[in-house]
């Protein structure tokens, strides 16, 4: 039998605000979602994937342009939270925008205005009074159009209580947020399953303690920035066992739009999350590349077992009949790749698979890959090894960037493949590490 509190604590909103890739489902609300649903059955959740109605809006090859671009995505909202710095994020959008032919083509002031109508008019059909809570992710692209509707909706619904999470709030971004952004209530530092989790049966059970609230994982104004322990992660020991993602709201949402502008998603999946090159040795700090800030979230490195892989790639596939799969990992595993794409393979389906190696993964490893269905791949060369490697002939290869985008073309397939549906009309090409589709 609930009590009190349990039964005013029903409902909860996440939100994914541009700009991220519209051509994928948020892999870090999916998973958020499936998880709190196995774990409190009667809670309702309800997810926004307003990137997408945005990018349908605008255009998908507009918003396409906009979203590749760090300084001209985040320009245009930051005008918007910031009205009397316009003329300043106008400049930044122009210098960011000169190289673009589409871009360039825009008039700043009479795009912001149509973005701001859009943002405002999703806002104002919601009901938001219902909702107890509501959780943003915070990525590449995203932290000034989410603090945009952050602060639209605690002018209105001062009791709502806002948390926010993601790579871009991680470790000490997060006590700067809450220092110049008094609307954020809570934040999650790492991944947010466990954390969440937490803050919501704490909610339910005392939901006046807020400002009070202790979990590990968790950050609030109240703490001390120069404690390194009270930004502590609290992560899942294993991610074997983590329900599929729940990417329903996505695609119910693509459902509602006119025929012409409805196409075959890219679907994101996980196989580990962390980095095995970055580790500890002995008493010394963490090593791994100085340049690199995508593991910032996570400690160590997990990964799930090659069965498990294989049936959420099954699963998502026939549910959304699409074939079309983006593997979001910063590095896949160093040992058992070859055994976890063996397993892909056996489902017999005529997928396109998206992932990134690294420049010394092996031929049998690359074989491997090419026979489940891996079409590209984005490599990196961490600068240790870049003079003494040679990318092998056997991937033709074109270079995007500070990284490469190879096409796996010179392997036959070894088997005929069932395909399940029409071949995926993804438009994106990005890397599938870009932080916006970062995992939770």
């Amino acid at each position: 039998m609930k009590n009190k509190s349990e039964a005013a604590f029903q409902k909860i909103g996440l939100i994914s605000t541009p700009w991220p890739l519209y051509t994928r489902p948020s892999i870090q609300l999916g998973t958020l979602k499936a998880f709190l649903q196995a774990r409190i059955p009667d809670l309702q959740i309800e997810v926004f994937h307003f990137y997408l109605l945005l990018a349908e809006t605008i255009g998908y090859r507009f918003y396409q342009e906009i979203s590749e671009r760090t300084w001209v995505a985040e320009s245009m909202y930051s005008a918007l939270l910031y009205p009397k710095q316009i003329k300043q994020a106008h400049a930044l959008f122009s210098k960011e925008s000169a190289g673009n032919s589409i871009l360039r083509q825009a008039k700043f002031k009479t795009l912001t205005s149509r973005i701001k109508k859009n943002t405002d008019a999703f806002l104002n059909r919601q009901s938001w009074e219902t909702y107890q809570l509501l959780g943003f992710t915070i990525s590449y692209c995203q932290l000034t159009s989410a603090l945009y509707v952050i602060k639209w909706l605690k002018k209105r619904f001062p009791n709502l209580i806002i948390v926010v999470g993601g790579a871009s709030t991680s470790s000490s971004a997060a006590y700067g947020l809450l220092k110049k952004f008094p609307e954020i209530d809570l934040v999650v530092n790492g991944e947010g399953e466990m954390p969440l989790y937490h803050i919501i049966e704490h909610l339910r059970q005392t939901p006046d303690n807020l400002d009070l609230i202790k979990i590990q994982g968790v950050i609030t104004r109240h703490m001390d920035s120069n404690d390194q322990g009270s930004a502590s992660f609290s992560q899942l020991e294993t991610l074997n066992g983590l329900p599929v993602p729940n990417y329903d709201n996505y695609f119910d949402l693509l459902k509602t739009f006119n025929a012409r502008k409805t196409f075959f998603p890219t679907l994101p999946v996980e196989i580990s999350r962390g980095c095995w090159w970055k580790r500890a040795v002995g008493s010394a700090k963490v090593t791994g590349c100085n340049f690199c800030n995508l593991n910032l979230q996570w400690n160590g490195y997990r990964h799930k077992s090659a069965s498990q892989v294989a049936s959420e790639i099954d699963c998502l596939t026939s549910r959304h009949q699409t074939l079309s799969v983006a593997i979001m990992d910063n590095v896949l595993p160093k040992q058992g790749s070859i055994e976890i794409f063996g397993q892909i393979a056996k489902l017999n389906k005529d997928l396109r698979l998206f992932g990134e190696v690294r420049a010394t993964a092996s031929w049998k490893e690359l074989k491997a890959m090419r026979d489940s269905g891996m079409r590209e791949v984005h490599h990196s060369m961490p600068s240790s090894i870049r003079s003494k490697t040679r990318l092998r002939s056997s991937v033709s290869r074109s270079v995007t960037g500070s990284g490469a985008t190879s096409a796996l073309t010179e392997w036959p397939r070894s088997s005929a493949k069932t395909s399940v549906t029409p071949a995926s009309t993804s438009s994106s090409t990005a890397s599938p590490t870009d932080p916006r589709s970062t995992s939770p």
